[in-house]
């Protein structure tokens, strides 16, 4: 079992998964599709997602909506987590009440168990595109007073800052208006790569200023899982990973910090 934050900085926590369109033409529509989401509307019902909201793309032509989730099934109006379904996509997302031992974990395997034992043709013979779980984890920061550099440096280990000389000729003082660092690494376990992301950003509900980081795994094509037992084992792999990462990179101070009731 992982450790548990207090006051944990994630924003969201999403896993997508994509598959191929088994239609023709350029613009493929699943003749499948509408079948599977009726069968998938008792499914998250029964599961717990009571509340369902079809979303603006719901109204997308057929022909024209591949791979864009537009319907939404949440826990209660307004609530977290849900699930979204398009044709060829599904995710599962969390925020405040994410834990990955006690919730999500069964939330994916649940909603991903639910394609392959609904899909209306054997789903096991319908290509796979890629699965990924993402965090999006966010820090309040207050760029006109304190130094971006020196807290990413200090406080999670990450380089990324100009060289003072650099700056100095061109005039620039004080924090990047805008910045954005993205690293992508293949690894071995889940087969597919790591994508690490930070920039700038701003919290909605009072435009507060942020540090955001992304942490992806994403397994794509042939290193996509098939099958519900190696999808689980990808997941389980997947968040060794992630976790691993955001540990590391909050060690020490932020931790501290994390680890106190909000």
């Amino acid at each position: 079992m992982g450790k548990i934050l207090k006051n944990k900085p994630l924003a969201e926590a999403i896993l997508e998964f994509r598959w191929g369109i088994p239609g023709e033409g350029l613009r493929p529509t699943d003749p499948n599709y509408q079948l599977l989401l009726g069968r998938l509307f008792d499914h998250f019902h029964a599961a717990g997602y009571t509340f369902y909201e079809p979303l603006p793309a719901a109204e997308i032509p057929a022909s024209m909506s591949g791979h864009i989730v537009q319907h939404r099934f949440r826990t209660d109006k307004n609530s977290w987590p849900l699930v979204q379904l398009g044709q060829g996509v599904l995710t599962v997302n969390d925020v405040e009440n994410y834990n990955w031992d006690k919730d999500f974990y069964d939330r994916c395997i649940n909603a991903i168990g639910a394609i392959y034992e609904k899909y209306p043709a054997n789903f096991d013979d319908i290509p796979k595109q890629f699965i990924s779980l993402k965090y999006i984890d966010a820090y309040a920061f207050d760029y006109e007073n304190q130094g971006l550099a020196d807290f990413l440096k200090n406080n999670m280990s990450l380089d990324m800052g100009l060289p003072d000389e650099l700056l100095q000729q061109a005039g620039a003082s004080g924090n990047p208006v805008q910045f954005v660092s993205d690293y992508t690494y293949e690894i071995p376990s889940p087969k597919g790569v790591i994508r690490f992301r930070v920039t700038r950003g701003k919290r909605g509900s009072d435009d507060a200023d942020l540090i955001v980081w992304e942490t992806e795994v994403r397994s794509s094509d042939a290193d996509t899982p098939v099958g519900i037992d190696n999808t689980s084992q990808w997941l389980k792999d997947a968040h060794t990973v992630t976790s691993n990462w955001f540990f590391k990179l909050i060690e020490g101070n932020l931790e501290k910090e994390f680890s106190q009731d909000g």
